[in-house]
């Protein structure tokens, strides 16, 4: 889901394991050189899921062991969902809808603009939660929890990782 505080945690987990840290959406403003929101409004929401698609398959396909963060609709394509299920360790981070709205910035998140964000986020949940089942290895449920704290909760689930 968005707001949940992937790439804070991938960072994290990245800097703690001394490998590489690749956000999928990071690497598609830097080549776009737009901004998500800017592809999104621009040139639609299908031309940056395909843009998404190319980025998320590099990142997961590159020789270099790394910790990948992407954005919470990566699921909606069935070839990201198999990428991310046979390839890698995908971690469903799942928190409350109400605890993400406290999180969340509405002007950073295109696809909440213009509408109420609790209803919004309901109905992307709604959407999506096989998805991410079906993308994910392990749900780990950070409720509740700073990011330090959901940090220390994922690291203990990884494999080899203690």
């Amino acid at each position: 889901m968005p707001g949940v505080g992937k790439t804070s945690i991938a960072k994290l987990i990245s800097k703690t394991l001394k490998i590489n840290h690749i956000d999928v959406d990071q690497i598609i403003e830097d080549n776009e050189s737009e901004t998500i929101n800017d592809i999104i409004s621009k040139r639609g929401e299908d031309v940056f899921r395909s843009i998404e698609k190319k980025e998320l398959s590099f990142a997961i396909n590159t020789k270099e062991l790394s910790v990948i963060s992407c954005g919470g609709g990566v699921v909606i394509d069935k070839e990201n969902r198999y990428l991310i299920k046979d390839k890698t360790y995908g971690i469903h981070i799942k928190s409350s809808i109400e605890e993400i709205c406290k999180r969340i910035e509405v002007s950073t998140r295109p696809l909440l603009y213009n509408t109420n964000k609790v209803l919004k986020l309901h109905s992307i949940w709604k959407q999506r939660k096989s998805l991410y089942n079906d993308a994910s290895k392990i749900t780990i449920n950070i409720e509740g929890l700073s990011i330090n704290e959901a940090f220390q909760k994922i690291y203990s689930r990884l494999p080899n990782a203690n």
